[in-house]
């Protein structure tokens, strides 16, 4: 009898454990869809949505909220605001998604730890 009390406390002790980790865990790093990329723009830490495509192209046209940073100069011009820190939100995306992996993986290799990728613009259209 105490083996099987002993094992149905393991059980819901496990369940309960699993339950509660999923409840308000934010969106793992790296590829998003727009849903996900809206989900993120929702929480603390002000998070960053970056256009890492050209100057003319963003003036054609980007998603609201947005900063233009082009993707050869998206770590510098990040270090350069003194108000991002390392954890916070960063959201990339541009024409086709290959600059904005480029920007993300240029931006984790500088120690930035909650970059996300939505990838092509048109994702959020």
């Amino acid at each position: 009898m105490k083996k099987i009390m002993y094992s149905l406390l393991i059980i819901v002790t496990l369940l309960c454990v699993g339950c509660g980790s999923e409840e308000k865990e934010m969106i793992k790093s790296g590829k998003v869809t727009c849903d996900q990329m809206k989900e993120i723009m929702k929480y603390d830490g002000n998070p960053r949505l970056i256009d890492v495509r050209t100057k003319e192209e963003y003036d054609e046209g980007h998603l609201d909220g947005a900063l233009n940073m082009p993707y050869e100069t998206v770590v510098e011009t990040i270090q350069d605001m003194r108000s991002v820190a390392p954890d916070t939100p960063i959201i990339v995306y541009c024409k086709s998604g290959n600059r904005s992996g480029q920007a993300f993986t240029a931006l984790k290799n500088a120690g930035y730890t909650n970059v996300y990728d939505l990838g092509a613009m048109d994702n959020c259209k």
